[in-house]
């Protein structure tokens, strides 16, 4: 039988011509995602070749032998539309089904409609999947395709559920469980009957490997001016409710915006300020007394020695530019805090300004962060005003007032950094930095 071009379902190698299914993806980052437990997507427009690459890649784990993996097609589960029960456990017979076709499971069959029987909707597919890989002496690997093509509440359930056994991986849940389908559920606005709202993607399935997409411009627009402490001038409305729908924001009593919960407000940043991070060079503590203390004094020298020498160069790492400076002194921080210390962050959405607070041991050390751009006064005077205040809150008679110089024709960061001395209205005593 002579081969021919397909274009309708998966390629069948003895029928069909084609290029080997795995030379089109990363196997390499694939087989560390699923190592490393990592649930992730693979989404791309239809008769791309997804199905072909998830079946090859089934047959491949399988006959390396370190994990059982499976490839189930979940879109009859469509047909129940936004009823759970119904729904949930069409998904649970696929893919008891398909570990009988595929890994020879017999006993599968009968433990799916043992659960079904037993358990809710709700909670059936998550049972399943734990009895499943509870009896298998190898981690499980799970390649649920067309899993956008489920509706509403039955969709939001299988995520929900995915979700809530993903801390028991690797022995009583799938270790890694890759959702394939057109589009990426970061993306998905998806229509709750029973919770009369609209609930996102993101939200119900917050695990998936990168979830925080940074990187993307609606997300920029509304998180740089957050931590520089600037007004939100160029997010617009759909931004920001893509970011509350996402849940990295939430809006407070009065109707603003925050950063939604303490994880986020430490993790974002960290994320950001990742690249000048790894870019740092071996930076000896220095700051550290003989008995292992902090010293202040010596934390500013070596800071002000850090800043004239890598400041420069750090600064182009940062995806962030209008808070470039922010991310490369958190960056530096984050070396300093390791061994033991902490960061903690405020954000001021119109105020201009960023305040840090550093613990470690029994030192703390309050710093507002300012930036002077063109057309702009010097914000000095503002900056004690405001710093005056954040200490009084710390209970601190000192601290650092750090002014970012951003006007454009400036001389050279190492040129230009320097530190004066100043006093708030209450007496407090300041360094002011000046980089």
């Amino acid at each position: 039988m002579m081969r021919f071009f397909n274009t309708e379902g998966p390629v069948n190698p003895k029928k069909h011509y084609y290029l080997p299914p795995l030379s089109r993806i990363d196997i390499h980052d694939i087989l560390h995602l699923i190592a490393n437990e990592k649930y992730f997507l693979l989404h791309a427009p239809r008769q791309t070749g997804k199905t072909t690459c998830l079946l090859a890649l089934m047959d491949y784990l399988n006959q390396e032998g370190t994990y059982r993996a499976l490839y189930v097609n979940i879109e009859g589960a469509q047909a129940a539309r936004e009823n759970v029960e119904q729904g949930i456990t069409a998904v649970i017979h696929a893919i008891a089904g398909q570990a009988k076709w595929y890994l020879k499971e017999e006993q599968t069959e009968l433990l799916s409609r043992k659960i079904v029987s037993e358990k809710s909707g709700l909670v059936a597919l998550e049972a399943f999947l734990t009895a499943w890989c509870d009896v298998s002496n190898k981690a499980t690997v799970l390649l649920l395709d067309e899993v956008d093509a489920l509706i509403g509440d039955t969709l939001i359930s299988l995520l929900r559920q995915l979700r809530a056994g993903y801390p028991n991986r690797p022995k009583l849940f799938p270790q890694t469980i890759i959702l394939c389908g057109v589009r990426d559920i970061q993306d998905y606005r998806i229509h709750s009957s029973s919770e009369k709202a609209v609930i996102t993607g993101g939200s119900a399935f917050n695990i998936k490997a990168e979830s925080l997409r940074l990187g993307e411009p609606r997300v920029r627009r509304v998180i740089e001016p957050m931590l520089a402490g600037g007004m939100i001038t160029e997010g617009t409305d759909d931004d920001r409710q893509y970011l509350v729908d996402l849940g990295l924001l939430r809006r407070d009593g009065s109707g603003g915006l925050v950063i939604a919960n303490p994880i986020y407000r430490e993790v974002i940043p960290r994320i950001l300020a990742g690249a000048p991070q790894d870019s740092l060079p071996h930076i000896s503590p220095t700051w550290l007394k003989p008995d292992g203390s902090l010293d202040i004094d010596r934390l500013l020298y070596a800071f002000l020695e850090f800043w004239r020498q890598h400041g420069e160069p750090l600064l182009g790492s940062v995806p962030y530019h209008e808070i470039a400076p922010h991310l490369v002194l958190m960056a530096f921080l984050h070396r300093v805090v390791n061994a033991g210390g902490t960061i903690d962050r405020e954000y001021a959405i119109g105020w201009g300004r960023m305040d840090l607070c550093v613990r470690y041991g029994g030192a703390v050390l309050g710093i507002e962060l300012k930036v002077w751009r063109d057309e702009e006064p010097d914000p000095l005077k503002k900056g004690l005003e405001q710093i005056d205040v954040y200490l009084s809150g710390l209970g601190l008679n000192f601290g650092w007032l750090v002014i970012f110089d951003r006007r454009s024709g400036q001389p050279k960061i190492f040129e230009r950094t320097q530190t004066e001395a100043a006093q708030t209205v209450s007496g407090k005593t300041i360094t002011v930095i000046r980089a």
